[in-house]
């Protein structure tokens, strides 16, 4: 008498359902998508990966909890977990987003106030713009909204 034996799939990878049976004990084995991990052998499901705030499990086939979470983008957040896309930063007007270390995890994690002489709309902008003030002014505020706010006379002298 013969019987089946267990499929056995590398890790990032869960046996599937074969169409007339496996024939070997790796025939059927699937990827697990991003966002989803499999230490391998016998398991069915992929299980949710759980990347740190700040990040996204970006990687196909990962191999652990943790495998293949990578940092978002300047401009951009996650509060982590099984997420794969990071998020537009909303930062207020007068303010853009900085690189935080290992990655924002707030929609304003990181915004930071334009100096004197520059403005921002806010949102996901990562520089601000230089202010334009008709002649006899300067642009003296910080944390500017538009190209024109904060401009005030210049002194004499």
């Amino acid at each position: 008498m013969t019987s089946c034996s267990d499929m056995v799939c590398q890790a990032g990878y869960i046996a599937g359902n074969v169409s007339g049976g496996a024939t070997t004990q790796t025939d059927g084995c699937a990827t697990c998508s991003a966002g989803t991990y499999s230490a391998g052998g016998a398991a069915t499901v992929c299980l949710a990966s759980n990347c740190p705030a700040g990040k996204i499990a970006s990687k196909t086939g990962a191999t652990a909890v943790a495998d293949g979470c990578t940092v978002c983008e300047n401009g951009s957040f996650s509060v982590g977990g099984s997420t794969t896309t990071c998020s537009d930063m909303a930062c207020p007007a007068g303010q853009i987003a900085q690189t935080v270390t290992g990655g924002a995890t707030s929609a304003v994690d990181g915004c930071e106030s334009c100096l004197p002489g520059t403005y921002s709309l806010g949102g996901k902008f990562t520089s601000c713009q230089n202010s334009n003030c008709a002649a006899g002014k300067i642009a003296a505020k910080t944390g500017a909204t538009s190209s024109t706010d904060g401009c005030i006379i210049c002194d004499i002298g």
